[in-house]
């Protein structure tokens, strides 16, 4: 994790991220992140804090719509729809 911002924030977005994907079956979209994960307001940041995730290995992106889910969950626990595999 060396170049991760590794605080409470990312910690909480880490934690809804899995949370959702575990009851939903897919992940939330980013207004649903700054609107149930207090601290940051603007989409560039989520982004930006998303991407640096990525980067460090604690979430994966799928499809080019940036669906993020998070690598401690096993595709097979959750209805992944085909298309975003692809």
């Amino acid at each position: 994790m060396s170049n991760m911002i590794h605080d409470d924030y990312s910690e909480r977005l880490l934690d809804y991220i899995t949370d959702y994907v575990r009851k939903e079956g897919v992940p939330p979209t980013v207004d649903m992140m700054i609107q149930n994960v207090s601290g940051k307001s603007s989409k560039s940041t989520v982004y930006n804090r998303l991407q640096k995730m990525v980067d460090d290995g604690l979430l994966i992106q799928k499809n080019i719509k940036g669906y993020y889910y998070p690598t401690s969950i096993d595709t097979q626990e959750v209805s992944i729809p085909k298309h975003i595999l692809e």
